[in-house]
């Protein structure tokens, strides 16, 4: 069974903003005054980007996958958050691991080492690399979603929703759906924005999964945070301008909502529990 505070990022495609998601994700967790480990299990290591930091390239986190070592983790990359970074030393662990045999619990090996000293654990899930997927959603209690309303999308849930079957028949049955993230959406037109959310929620099959608030499409912004390794509200801070501010309060909607239902979970698993 995964770890009640750990919560997956995964998708089923890219360019749905799941690395921003994860990151922004983390950021908002430690304003509760909570220690967070943000840990980056995709071969891209866009973390290092989006926080503006220096990375090993995986190579600490892909050593800890296949020999079990304990990692160090990056402190202190914001007040009260590590990361273990990832990159294209995962790509190498991936093909060791499929080779080996080795069952889905590689992380959550690694994770039973380190939880003593975070409460609260951020998986960005790679898209692609299945062994590593598997590896991520085991380890967790909950995922997070986000997604667009294409086809592509649309195929894109379909496997990762095989995955998570998968992965809760192999033992962790209780990995539950926390939420799904509507984006990137049209900024200034709310006739497509509802119609996209709209179709997202046909296509995962339950609407409540939903969260409230979906993210703006602002590239110049996007890529502005990006450049300068900053969160949206990071940005927002120095620059004042309204398109940042605006995605700045997306992303802290969508955070807030996303942790508050953690915490509801929790609640309520401990009461069912009593």
């Amino acid at each position: 069974m995964g770890s009640s505070n750990t919560i997956a990022v995964a998708a089923g495609k890219g360019g749905v903003l799941k690395t921003t998601l994860a990151c922004h994700l983390a950021v908002a967790a430690t304003a509760a005054h909570r220690r967070v480990l943000l840990v980056d299990l995709d071969p891209q290591g866009n973390t290092a980007l989006d926080l503006g930091f220096a990375s090993d390239g995986g190579r600490a986190l892909a050593h800890a996958l296949t020999n079990g070592d304990r990692p160090e983790p990056l402190c202190d990359i914001r007040t009260r958050l590590d990361v273990l970074p990832g990159g294209r030393d995962l790509d190498a662990a991936a093909l060791t691991l499929t080779r080996s045999a080795l069952d889905d619990g590689s992380l959550a090996r690694v994770l039973s080492q380190l939880e003593d000293e975070y409460d609260f654990v951020i998986v960005d899930c790679p898209a692609r690399e299945l062994v590593l997927r598997r590896a991520a959603l085991s380890a967790a209690a909950f995922v997070v979603v986000p997604s667009s309303s294409d086809l592509a999308s649309y195929h894109g849930l379909a496997d990762l929703a095989a995955t998570i079957s998968e992965v809760r028949r192999a033992g962790n049955d209780e990995l539950d759906v926390l939420a799904v993230v509507a984006g990137p959406v049209p900024s200034n037109a709310t006739g497509p924005r509802r119609r996209a959310i709209a179709e997202l929620g046909r296509l995962i099959g339950d609407p409540t999964l939903l969260v409230n608030t979906t993210v703006r499409t602002s590239h110049l912004t996007a890529e502005r945070c990006r450049a300068g390794g900053l969160t949206t509200a990071e940005y927002a801070a120095r620059s004042h301008t309204p398109a940042a501010i605006s995605l700045a309060d997306d992303w802290a909607a969508i955070t807030g909502e996303i942790l508050g239902r953690h915490l509801a979970a929790i609640a309520s698993n401990r009461s069912v529990n009593c």
